[in-house]
């Protein structure tokens, strides 16, 4: 718990500090959406009701979600190699998957406070207000977090390896982009990372629909391959890093 409040203080002040930095991404996320809005409702003829706007706000949350968890990782190694104090953390008195896992945590929390702005933001500038159930729909984006914080941790192994990864964490924003967008059917799609936990809150968030029933299915998609996925994104971390230190590498970059 002293671990994660200090991460959360840390995050806090880094915000604050660089103040512009901070307002200026902000700003850039509701362009970004604003701008898609106007494209999907000059596609739709001007036009865009019910499941259409819902799924569009749903998809851009999680998207932002997305690409801020899993980089986080990734680039905190990155800029603990530019400052020379990477061989601090694996030094530390806490392990180095709990010390990021800390971070990430810290991170999503103050994630939520930005989803909950923009949230606000969006229902405004749609004139759209959602409906759904609080407590429920925070569990499930934590449930589909552990989803982006595996691909992190792989992506972050990496980084210790390969030193540079802007390229290829690029080609996950987009890889991002098209996974809120698909469609879920029977086939494979719905055991994409967090697939069926978007599509869940998509049925929650819908106007006419403030309660889902969930079903043992239900449960089992949205919790095993989360799991599944967080898992696997660890421990290929845990051997990368080992590999980094017996090849001496963790301090270059």
């Amino acid at each position: 718990m002293e671990l994660l409040i200090s991460f959360i203080i840390k995050e806090f002040i880094l915000m604050k500090r660089y103040i512009v930095n901070s307002l200026s991404g902000i700003v850039t996320l509701y362009i970004i959406f604003f701008i898609i809005f106007q494209g999907y409702s000059e596609a739709a003829g001007g036009i865009l009701v019910g499941d259409t706007i819902e799924a569009l706000i749903i998809g851009y949350i999680i998207w932002i979600l997305a690409i801020s968890s899993f980089q986080d990782i990734t680039f905190t190694i990155q800029d603990e190699k530019k400052e020379g104090t990477i061989v601090q953390l694996f030094m530390a008195k806490y392990s180095l998957i709990r010390i990021f896992l800390t971070k990430a945590f810290s991170q999503f929390i103050l994630n939520l406070c930005l989803i909950i702005f923009m949230l606000i933001a969006m229902m405004l500038t749609t004139n759209h207000y959602l409906h759904f159930p609080i407590i429920e729909v925070m569990g499930i984006l934590f449930i589909i977090n552990l989803n982006f914080w595996g691909i992190g941790f792989f992506f972050g192994g990496l980084t210790l390896i390969y030193k540079k990864m802007e390229s290829a964490l690029q080609i996950m924003q987009f890889a991002f982009m098209a996974l809120v967008v698909i469609p879920i059917e029977k086939g494979i799609t719905k055991y994409l990372p967090s697939a069926w936990g978007i599509e869940i809150l998509k049925k929650l968030v819908n106007n006419n629909q403030t309660h889902y029933v969930y079903t043992l299915g239900d449960i089992i998609l949205l919790i095993v391959p989360s799991l599944i996925y967080f898992s696997i994104g660890l421990v290929v971390f845990y051997f990368l890093k080992e590999k980094a230190i017996r090849m001496g590498i963790v301090e270059q970059y």
